[in-house]
């Protein structure tokens, strides 16, 4: 069971809270919290900052991502028309955000799992890759960049971890030796 996340910051420590639907904000010096960020939050699911400070939550309950300031005031909600089942998130390279989203496909009577790219919050997001096309039962779990905006996901059916560039190409995998189940 994925409990929460942990990202850390210059100034701040922040803590994804799932069971308790909130965000806390805790001070790098001395570890106290600072701030706890639980109004707008339905169901949040993903954290994620980016070059400025500013954290974006992943809410699957408003299938929303929220937007707070580095001192955890709320700035806004975008998105609720294009995400369904928004799985994951991150942030890449001059803040572009990145969502996995799960979409019902009523011509094929499937769902599937596509990569969007925000590259402005005012804007649609741009899908860029259809994670069904890989294989029919890949199962994302976890989304994560690299410095130089390269994109890893995890495939929580069979314990690959997929590589790809900032616009969604495939540059390759690599398998978790010993899968036994969810990361």
């Amino acid at each position: 069971k994925d409990f929460g996340r942990i990202l850390i910051d210059k100034f701040t420590l922040w803590v994804l809270d799932k069971g308790n639907h909130r965000v806390l904000a805790f001070s790098r010096e001395n570890f106290q919290v600072k701030y706890i960020i639980a109004n707008g939050c339905g169901k949040p699911i993903d954290i994620g900052t980016d070059g400025m400070g500013y954290l974006s939550v992943l809410d699957k309950k408003t299938h929303q991502i929220h937007k707070y300031s580095v001192n955890g005031v709320f700035i806004g909600s975008f998105d609720k028309p294009n995400l369904e089942s928004p799985i994951g998130l991150a942030i890449g390279k001059e803040n572009t955000l990145y969502v996995i989203d799960m979409k019902y496909n009523k011509e094929t009577n499937k769902s599937e799992t596509w990569l969007l790219k925000f590259i402005d919050q005012e804007k649609k997001p741009i899908p860029i890759r259809k994670f069904n096309e890989i294989s029919e039962e890949f199962k994302p779990s976890f989304i994560s960049i690299d410095k130089e905006g390269n994109i890893f996901v995890v495939d929580e059916g069979t314990g690959h971890i997929y590589q790809f560039d900032p616009d969604g190409s495939y540059i390759g995998n690599a398998s978790i030796p010993d899968y036994k189940g969810p990361i």
